[in-house]
């Protein structure tokens, strides 16, 4: 009895414990930051430094760039991680022959195409780890 009537209770009022900080307490004053130049490493007129910012930004690939190698990658470790799963070869192939009205066949089979799908005889399932023990039988038989 008491479970639904609790529903009804109004909650207390909180306060909030979050205070906003005054940007004065930290440092910040009106004036926005100096922003900072796009060759600030220059203000130490340190040619090693400069030849090696250099080199870093000319070997240093952009993030499409990165993203690029990173897809690259992965469809590489893809294609090594196949040889961990079952290869499974299945071939078939299709014969078209046009019966003669002449011969053994009578109307309505013969002046008719003739199509026979061939799958091609017995399938083979071959766990990658295997196929080198596989194609030693196979050599040796």
């Amino acid at each position: 009895m008491a479970l639904p009537l609790a529903a009804c209770v109004a909650a207390p009022s909180t306060t909030p414990s979050q205070v906003p900080v005054a940007s004065t307490s930290l440092g910040l004053g009106a004036a926005p930051a100096p922003q900072v130049q796009a060759d600030w490493w220059k203000a130490f007129n340190d040619p090693q430094l400069d030849r090696l910012v250099a080199q870093l930004l000319t070997g240093n690939p952009t993030l499409q760039g990165a993203l690029a190698r990173i897809r690259a990658a992965q469809a590489e470790l893809s294609v090594a991680r196949t040889a961990q799963y079952p290869n499974i070869n299945i071939d078939s192939s299709e014969t078209r022959q046009l019966l003669s009205n002449d011969y053994l066949y009578p109307r309505p089979f013969g002046g008719s195409w003739l199509i026979c799908p061939l799958p091609s005889g017995p399938g083979t399932i071959i766990l990658e780890p295997w196929k080198e023990i596989w194609n030693g039988t196979q050599a040796s038989a």
